[in-house]
């Protein structure tokens, strides 16, 4: 499936470049099935719902950016609603606009709300997921319960365990490393994170805290100078820093 040749005249390149790519997503489609693509139980076998949530993976701290992976992660809900991975990224951008953006009471009730909602649905179909798990271990952390949160560690790793390694998991891992002061086990894991997607924005940026936690304050500079290179994030240089 994967090692046709394609020999056409040098004139229809754009030709061959839709006829490649109208091939892979045949063989992606049908021979393995979208859900399959990682091994992640959560995932979805609805094309246009992957589709849709690929667009949200260019999430940013942009706030135009970050509104239209929040669109593409409901329109992709809609298109299937037991997407469990769109379900669980929606949950966590609608309570992250709660802590990156000025609201009213009433305005953040609402995002609070929708989070709740969304996470609700997680856990209708994977009480499991690390998502859920994650948001759990935030509460506690808001709350000053840490020893609480510590103790559900374990049970984070197991969940993400399950999911099989992807930035998404990584990333989420990594961000309660980088909340417990654990910065050298973080580092660990975010640079996984980056080397399975250097382009993303949120890995770069809790990869730079993980270094500046563990000491490494070479790396960190380095890492968020390489973060504001990324597209999304060129011209909020002033939030960033």
């Amino acid at each position: 499936m994967w090692s046709k040749t394609f020999e056409r005249p040098k004139a229809e390149i754009f030709a061959i470049q839709d006829e490649i790519a109208r091939s892979v997503a045949l063989a992606l489609e049908v021979t393995l099935g979208v859900g399959d693509l990682s091994g992640n139980p959560y995932m979805t076998r609805n094309v246009e719902a992957y589709e849709a949530f690929l667009d949200s993976e260019e999430f940013s701290i942009d706030p135009v950016r970050r509104q239209r992976s929040i669109s593409a992660l409901e329109r992709a809900v809609r298109l299937d609603a037991d997407f469990v991975s769109a379900w669980a990224r929606l949950g966590g951008l609608y309570s992250q606009e709660t802590s990156v953006r000025r609201l009213s009471p009433q305005e953040q009730a609402s995002w609070l709300s929708k989070s709740a909602t969304a996470f609700a649905e997680v856990e209708r179909r994977a009480p499991e997921h690390p998502a859920l798990v994650r948001q759990k271990m935030l509460l506690r952390m808001s709350e000053g319960m840490w020893t609480e949160a510590w103790r559900l560690h374990p049970q984070l790793e197991t969940a993400l365990g399950r999911v099989g390694g992807d930035w998404s998991s990584d990333l989420i891992h990594g961000q309660f490393l980088v909340a417990a002061d654990k910065g050298r086990e973080a580092v660990q894991v975010l640079e996984a994170a980056r080397r399975r997607d250097p382009l993303n924005t949120a890995v770069s940026i809790f990869l730079g805290e993980a270094y500046a936690n563990s000491g490494d304050l070479a790396s960190a500079i380095a890492e968020q100078d390489r973060g504001l290179q990324i597209e999304g994030n060129r011209n909020c240089s002033g939030q960033r820093h």
